[in-house]
């Protein structure tokens, strides 16, 4: 092998390696960034688990709530149809009452007039 042909060669052969060596730092620059973009997605989906974990806690909170909110409503109306139940039968003592009332004060009226005193 002469001396020009080995000079071509090891000419062509630095060259693939100075390629190779590009080709190979884009390839690691490249999985680098992917490494960093991986990093970034995976802190953005533990974001998004954790946002999702609190959104199901409120969740059950707000059916806690709303459940609360329900009985209390009914114990509402059941005091309150309590109260109007009393209250109408207070009404009705105060009006029967009232006509007792009246009729005593006619009786009294009347008997006062019969005994001129």
């Amino acid at each position: 092998m002469s001396l020009a042909k080995a000079k071509q060669m090891a000419a062509h052969f630095e060259a693939v390696a100075t390629d190779a060596e590009g080709k190979l730092s884009k390839a690691v620059k490249e999985l680098a960034d992917q490494a960093s973009e991986l990093k970034r997605m995976t802190e953005l989906y533990t974001a998004v688990e954790k946002e999702a974990k609190e959104i199901k806690h409120h969740k059950a909170m707000m059916r806690d709530k709303e459940r609360t909110v329900n009985r209390l409503r009914r114990q509402l109306r059941l005091v309150s149809e309590s109260g109007n139940r009393r209250l109408n039968s207070t009404q009705n003592s105060l009006q029967s009452n009232q006509q007792i009332l009246a009729e005593l004060r006619d009786e009294y009226e009347e008997f006062y007039a019969v005994t001129g005193t």
